[in-house]
């Protein structure tokens, strides 16, 4: 319904009614979006949708210096770097590998 048919008398009741409903005014009676503001926010309830993460070996580690934790995962990659050193194949360092040179078209 726009503004311009009600009398000024039907414009202060629809602005006080706006007050005091928490709602927002229109003059013009323009769609204003404020609808979409209204509705409560769902920020809790997408980050409660998956369960928290547990604590990785090397968060342990991290708040516990003095336990000693072994991280077999690196344990196992510090291992597999040793060994392929002692037969001369050690990683190659960044921007090195096989397609460094290749040329881009």
């Amino acid at each position: 319904m726009t503004l311009a048919k009600l009398t000024p008398r039907q414009i202060q009741v629809a602005q006080l009614s706006a007050r005091i409903f928490g709602r927002a005014f229109s003059p013009e009676g323009k769609r204003t979006g404020e609808h979409i503001l209204r509705k409560p926010l769902i920020g809790k309830q997408v980050v409660g949708y998956w369960p928290e993460e547990p604590l990785s070996v090397t968060e342990l580690k991290r708040l516990f210096p003095r336990l000693d934790l072994m991280d077999l995962k690196e344990e196992g990659r510090l291992d597999k770097i040793e060994s392929l050193k002692r037969r001369g194949k050690p990683p190659t360092k960044k921007f090195q590998g096989k397609r460094a040179n290749l040329k881009k078209k």
